[in-house]
């Protein structure tokens, strides 16, 4: 039987641990948080975590997860808390780590899996240090979008769109746990995927689109770019048979006004 450990529950790993209990998985949940673990009744199990050097302290023991989910932004001493969990694992654990596609810094163009990424970048340090391990999948995760998170909350706020000429590169969470939901199902395996949903406007079309769909608001733009990429997230659908299916555009979804 999968046994899956969620570490981190914040605004995604909170809707992944959700989604996982729906599907009927055997899941704890791990955090610095007590409040956010006792506000996830369904747990199997609740362990708390705590940094302090870059090692991380745990209460329970991870080693008997078959499937751990890394959900964790980027903080002080990333890499060596990755590592320190990498340390707590059993060598055939299917570590599967959010990671973004952040690490293409500067790049322009049609970016792959294959391109080159910015190496100094606290997220690519940490994706080495997973790359060490066996059983690990990396998902490069577009800006992130779902309920009650996107970004023209805080567009409008500013007098223009920046760079309205760049395009988007957006995955919505619920695609991102559709694609976990997929991955579980595979066998134990190495890789690396791009998740970003495969329409990229540019900035001005849709953020005015959602200014206006989301907040009845005109958004100038300044109609400049610089540095525009286009991430390619067809690997997985390839690779494993995934389809995205939660359009960006799906302006319900996001319940903003809830």
């Amino acid at each position: 039987m999968k046994k899956i450990l969620v570490i981190g529950v914040g605004w995604l790993g909170k809707q992944i641990v959700d989604k996982l209990f729906n599907e009927g998985y055997h899941v704890g949940v791990c955090s610095r948080s007590k409040e956010k673990l006792e506000g996830i009744t369904k747990a199997s199990e609740r362990i708390v975590v705590s940094y302090e050097n870059g090692e991380c302290h745990f209460s329970g023991d991870i080693s008997p997860y078959t499937h751990v989910l890394i959900c964790l932004p980027p903080f002080e001493k990333y890499p060596e808390v990755i590592n320190s969990i990498i340390k707590q694992l059993s060598d055939q654990t299917q570590l599967i780590f959010m990671s973004s596609i952040g690490v293409y810094n500067f790049q322009e163009g049609i970016i792959y899996e294959s391109s080159p990424i910015q190496e100094n970048h606290l997220v690519a340090e940490a994706e080495q240090v997973v790359l060490t391990k066996q059983y690990q999948v990396i998902l490069r995760l577009g800006g992130l979008i779902g309920p009650k998170r996107h970004p023209i909350t805080h567009l409008i706020k500013k007098d223009k769109i920046e760079f309205g000429n760049n395009i988007v590169n957006l995955i919505h969470s619920f695609d991102i746990c559709s694609a976990i939901l997929v991955l579980l199902k595979q066998e134990k395996k190495a890789s690396l995927y791009n998740l970003v949903y495969p329409k990229h406007p540019t900035r001005a079309s849709y953020y005015q689109n959602a200014a206006k769909t989301l907040r009845n608001y005109y958004l100038k733009s300044d109609d400049t770019n610089s540095f525009s990429k286009q991430v390619d997230g067809s690997k997985i659908v390839k690779e494993l048979g995934f389809q995205y299916e939660e359009g960006i555009e799906n302006w319900h979804s996001f319940d903003l006004n809830g």
